[in-house]
């Protein structure tokens, strides 16, 4: 006979975006939710703990580790708040129970920790103890230079443990000695990892790193490939649209991805608890997250990644010969120039791959713009200004409309969206927002024990959300939304 279970649910305030702070307030908030609802730790089937408002959080939700069994998250009629003892009183029906479980209505600071436990008889109690959610989390990297191992640094100083491999020693051991990881070598118990190598070198890394790895992503410039040569569920193609002229390791930051737009590349087969945990730590590296098809994300990045790198090389080579016969010119090159073509000084090697595997989009921006610099060219040449004005003023227009940002916490919605718990719907929605030009500032999947179905939470700006509740819908979804802070 099924056991009866309740959820109860608590939040507390932090006054610091710290782990040590955090551990001791939920655990107090644990202990106090356990006392007054009459509940002992052997009572216990699941405990789920979230971080909101604050969507930089350093120490955001923790997901279940890819192959490690779903946490249940029920949330049933009569749970209560540990901190005020007050009722939840869902308003919908069996679906909206499965709200965030992260509101108490006597808190008001920015920042709160929350929990939610589920209960029955014959739960066990050994993964609960004195200081639950203690326990670091652990990444592993493959591959320490630049990308890698500004993950790290960004990482460990947000309390990660931080793993890392490298095919070469030195670099390696100058992250060592730089701080991006903690230790060197393979990490077993590694919630995720990431693979910062070459691309060329992604599939063959990563279709061996999955059962032992628990999810991967990688950070390549070219996706298509690499996720068709990845049948895996619990990998999820990345890309982060940042970088820096500093080559290798020696050029890692903390703060690289700050304000960067990072893409996400699932596909039909990807676990959406493996999506949502790489979404999490993307967003709490300060990166804006954008879901895309592999394929079409190739075709853009050729535009706005690849061609733009090709160009800067292509306009430094041309400055280079000329300066041979005029030495003044490169001491002409003033801040404009150096814009332009600052991105020529990133490591060549990466480049071949990326050259080789993204050609033929590559090919077809090369030829858009060889066609529009002609055009420009005939305009120059024959004095129509006009016609020049106006492309000028368009591209200052385009370039000044460029996003830049995320809203504040009061301009964000929740966007509660039911679902199929099968792979592939948190990629559809998601992939649905990049089309209609919806950031989705966070996510997080909500399970229902013995259902068929999901809850799926997505953050969003406030103005975007009526029209991205209708694409929804006219897709067969049944969308709630709401205010943040609403329990």
């Amino acid at each position: 006979m099924p056991h009866a279970m309740r959820a109860l649910r608590g939040a507390t305030t932090l006054e610091v975006d710290d782990e040590p702070h955090m551990v001791e307030r939920v655990t107090e908030l644990l202990s106090e939710m356990l006392e007054r609802n009459d509940v002992v730790h052997e009572d216990l089937v699941s405990i789920l703990f979230s971080a909101t408002p604050d969507l930089h959080s350093a120490f955001p939700a923790r997901r279940p580790a890819h192959g490690s069994g779903r946490r249940a998250t029920h949330v049933l009629p009569g749970a209560g708040c540990g901190r005020c003892n007050s009722e939840v009183h869902p308003r919908h029906d069996p679906p909206e129970l499965h709200a965030p479980v992260t509101r108490c209505a006597t808190s008001t600071s920015r920042a709160h920790a929350a929990c939610v436990t589920t209960c029955r008889s014959d739960a066990v109690s050994s993964r609960i103890g004195a200081h639950s959610g203690a326990a670091r989390r652990r990444v592993a990297l493959v591959g320490t230079g630049l990308i890698g191992g500004s993950v790290g640094l960004a990482l460990r100083s947000s309390g990660w443990h931080v793993t890392g491999t490298d095919e070469h020693a030195p670099t390696l051991a100058q992250a060592l000695e730089l701080g991006a990881v903690d230790a060197a070598g393979v990490d077993p118990t590694a919630e995720l990892t990431v693979i910062a190598t070459p691309v060329g070198s992604v599939p063959q890394l990563a279709r061996q790193a999955p059962r032992a790895w628990g999810v991967v992503t990688d950070v390549g410039s070219v996706k298509a490939p690499v996720v068709a040569a990845v049948d895996e569920p619990c990998f999820v193609g990345g890309h982060p649209m940042a970088g820096s002229e500093a080559l290798g390791i020696e050029g890692a930051r903390a703060d690289l991805f700050h304000g960067a737009t990072w893409a996400l590349t699932p596909n039909d087969r990807t676990d959406p608890d493996a999506l949502s945990l790489v979404h999490s730590v993307v967003r709490s590296l300060g990166a804006e997250v954008v879901t895309l098809d592999p394929q079409r994300h190739d075709r853009l990045v050729a535009t706005v990644s690849h061609v733009p790198h090709l160009t800067a090389a292509a306009l430094m080579s041309v400055a280079d010969d000329r300066a041979v016969e005029h030495p003044a010119l490169k001491r002409l090159a003033a801040g404009g120039f150096r814009d332009m073509t600052r991105i020529a000084a990133g490591d060549p090697r990466i480049w071949l791959d990326i050259c080789n595997d993204n050609a033929d989009a590559i090919c077809e921006v090369l030829d858009g713009l060889l066609e529009s610099l002609s055009e420009i060219r005939s305009i120059v040449a024959e004095q129509r200004n006009d016609e020049l004005a106006e492309r000028l003023t368009r591209a200052q227009v385009a370039r000044r409309n460029l996003p830049s940002g995320a809203p504040a916490a009061s301009e964000l919605v929740e966007m509660r969206v039911e679902v199929t718990d099968r792979p592939g719907e948190l990629a559809a929605v998601t992939t649905m927002a990049t089309e209609a030009d919806i950031n989705v500032y966070d996510i997080e999947v909500l399970h229902a024990v013995g259902a068929a179905g999901a809850m799926l939470i997505l953050v969003v700006a406030r103005e975007d959300a009526d029209a991205f509740s209708r694409s929804l819908e006219i897709s067969g979804r049944h969308v709630g939304v709401h205010p943040m802070g609403d329990a």
